[in-house]
């Protein structure tokens, strides 16, 4: 309820994470401000029945590599991995020197950054890990319409969200 007196309705309710100190999160709303980003390709909001919001992120890989080879910064050729995404061929995969570059981990923070200052404290992304690949329709992560599966992504990365609390 605004402070005039009208609802709003901001998420689908089984969409609505509540934190342990009782505080509503609209994963959608947080979601939509990492869309924005061109750095941030797939986002999963987490943080139900924990301290803070966390995030699992798929960085877009394409934008990645092309600012790694201008840079002429190495990276392992040999772990990208191509697939087709929405009728486009694009990187779907790439290696762990590239998620755990710290340029690129701190280009990501960036963006992570522009995206708390649009949000309550309470809803800011305090953690996250990158991905080193696209979450799929394939592996049932995604459904046809590519809106993520929480629920199948948290079972998917179980040990890597618990390292994030």
């Amino acid at each position: 309820m605004d402070k005039r007196g009208y609802i709003r309705i901001v998420d689908r309710k089984k969409s609505i994470i509540v934190l342990d100190t009782g505080k509503n999160v609209a994963q959608a709303r947080i979601e939509g401000l990492c869309s924005l980003s061109p750095l941030l390709d797939q986002v999963v909001i987490l943080g139900d029945n924990q301290k803070y919001i966390s995030a699992l992120v798929v960085p877009n890989f394409e934008v990645i590599l092309h600012v790694l080879r201008s840079q002429a910064l190495p990276f392992d050729e040999s772990e990208l991995e191509y697939g087709e995404v929405n009728g486009l061929r694009m990187c779907v995969k790439v290696g762990d020197d590239i998620i755990n570059n710290p340029q690129v981990v701190a280009q990501i923070q960036k963006e992570i950054d522009k995206v708390n200052q649009n949000l309550d404290d309470f809803e800011t992304i305090k953690k996250f890990k990158l991905l080193n690949r696209r979450l799929s329709e394939e592996a049932g992560e995604v459904t046809p319409s590519a809106k993520i599966k929480t629920k199948v992504v948290m079972e998917h990365f179980a040990d890597i969200i618990d390292s994030l609390y």
